[in-house]
């Protein structure tokens, strides 16, 4: 009496499992040829899952349950399995009651009398339909991702929080001379101009410390061919919606950066510069040259009245003609000429003096009719 009743607990524990489970359970006969095996037990959880009552499926086989979409290798497959006594687990699609497709995962095994004969078989699967459509989206948004990273106009690398490369696109490759194999084995720090590192990883720390959510610098790389150009870096943490860019604990994990070669745009600046500095000392010996001429003008003319009058004096005194009166006056005429000539010099050093500009009001209008 006393194993009949543990029988019996057993029993009921077992159909208290198989009615509250989650999982379908169908239990058929064993026959695995046409018509194939029939159905003699499911649990709630099968009508649930394919719309199907109890009542509807009791005697059927389970292949009532195949469609368009089940894949005919995947059930021959399970066929040579339990034709050899093995279990057997996969993936298929198989269409409800109303016709529509759902994706399970599905496991069969033997059931065994006392003799290890299948009298049975049971199969247990489960609706993972909604598992399959977001593996599906994700599956998309990579490659889309993936798209977009490998044909980015600008250079595009992923790093760990360490610097160091773990995925980059051709584009950078490009910048910086080396290949995707290259570079995957180097760090941000193997490629910066030593005069840019300390800056660098101080902007770095801030990122990963919650400092900035982001920043953008200039600074300076150093190609394979010692090369060295100037970039804008914008560097951010992985966006948190990107799970798999998370370490154990939710917490960020990647950096993405992007990378734009400005090393033509500085070196043509610096070409205008040193253009714009030639022509402005063109100018400035232009017009040197110019007032050099003026000044020599102004100066000459009273140098030339005092050689002139200077020669006067030297020949009266040649030939005796000592005129005190005449003499004076030609000693006035040099002494006037050449406080002239001290005055072109004082003008001309006023105009190289600089001196506060007077500001005059005048009448536009008067300018208009003029």
């Amino acid at each position: 009496i006393s194993a009949f009743k543990k029988s019996q607990e057993l029993l009921r524990l077992v159909n208290a499992s198989a009615t509250q489970s989650n999982d379908a359970i169908i239990i058929t006969t064993r026959q695995l040829e046409q018509p194939g095996p029939e159905i003699v037990f499911v649990n709630p959880a099968f009508a649930k899952i394919t719309g199907y009552s109890e009542a509807e499926v009791l005697g059927k086989t389970p292949r009532i349950l195949q469609g368009p979409k089940t894949d005919k290798n995947t059930l021959k497959q399970l066929k040579q399995a339990l034709q050899m006594g093995e279990p057997w687990s996969g993936e298929a699609i198989n269409y409800r009651k109303d016709g529509s497709a759902f994706y399970m995962q599905w496991s069969i095994d033997a059931i065994r009398n006392e003799l290890d004969e299948i009298t049975h078989w049971v199969s247990v699967f489960r609706d993972v339909t909604e598992d399959k459509k977001s593996q599906e989206l994700l599956r998309l948004r990579e490659e889309e991702f993936q798209l977009i990273f490998e044909n980015a106009p600008t250079g595009v690398a992923i790093m760990d929080l360490d610097g160091k490369y773990i995925n980059v696109n051709p584009p950078l490759c490009d910048i910086l001379g080396y290949s995707k194999p290259e570079l995957l084995d180097l760090s941000y720090i193997d490629i910066t101009h030593p005069d840019d590192i300390e800056i660098s990883k101080e902007y770095l720390h801030k990122l990963i410390s919650g400092e900035l959510s982001g920043y953008s610098i200039e600074k300076r790389y150093i190609r394979k061919d010692n090369k060295v150009i100037n970039v804008v870096l914008n560097i951010a943490l992985v966006n948190e919606s990107v799970a798999l860019a998370h370490d154990e604990k939710g917490n960020p994990a990647l950096l993405i950066t992007h990378i734009l070669d400005i090393t033509n745009e500085i070196e043509a600046e610096e070409k205008v510069k040193s253009q714009q500095e030639q022509l402005a000392h063109m100018d400035r010996v232009s017009m040197m040259g110019e007032m050099a001429a003026g000044i020599a003008h102004e100066i000459n003319q009273p140098l030339t009245a005092i050689d002139s009058y200077a020669q006067a004096a030297q020949r009266r005194i040649q030939f005796n003609d000592l005129n005190v009166e005449k003499l004076k006056a030609l000693l006035e005429k040099i002494s006037n000429t050449s406080r002239r000539a001290g005055d072109v010099v004082s003008h001309l050093r006023a105009m190289m003096t600089k001196q506060t500009r007077k500001h005059n009001k005048f009448s536009i209008n008067s300018l208009i009719d003029d």
